[in-house]
């Protein structure tokens, strides 16, 4: 594009190949340096998501028992936590199912019995991608029928 001065002197406008070579090399440059951290904040959400999945199955299991005044069941199918009602009998029925998010496994996965005024065994799961760079969390149920997420040490 022409342009013209107050003096009447004609000059041309836009950007030369060397600028746009070294605004493309800052640009690259810059997402270099971020694409480790967001890999690592993927890896992170996917943990926090699924421990809090985890958490939420629990609670519903718990909140069932208590609200139908009977035992409800949680039952390890493969990797999938399914919370049973009328676990074994003809009316069996399951009210929902958890499966961790690809790429994360939990270890201690079992069986849980959840009475009818809420209380269960005590337990400790770990979620884990199995990846140093990210932290693994504990999920820990208590006598009680309390929950707790922890993500260092062990379940108090």
């Amino acid at each position: 594009m022409l342009y013209s001065d107050p003096i009447g002197n004609e000059r041309q406008h836009g950007y030369t190949l060397v600028e746009l070579l070294i605004v493309l090399t800052l640009i690259a440059i810059a997402a270099s340096i971020a694409m480790p951290s967001f890999v690592k904040q993927v890896k992170d959400d996917r943990l926090v998501t699924t421990v809090n999945k985890l958490n939420a199955v629990y609670k519903f299991a718990r909140s069932e028992a208590v609200k139908r005044d009977e035992t409800i069941n949680i039952h390890v199918s493969g990797i999938k936590w399914l919370v049973l009602q009328d676990l074994g009998l003809a009316s069996e029925k399951t009210l929902l199912e958890f499966e961790p998010a690809t790429g994360v496994t939990v270890t201690g996965l079992a069986n849980l019995s959840i009475s009818k005024i809420g209380t269960t065994s005590a337990n400790e799961f770990v979620i884990s991608d199995l990846d140093s760079s990210t932290g693994d969390y504990r999920f820990c149920t208590y006598p009680s029928g309390q929950s707790v997420i922890i993500s260092q040490g062990t379940c108090p």
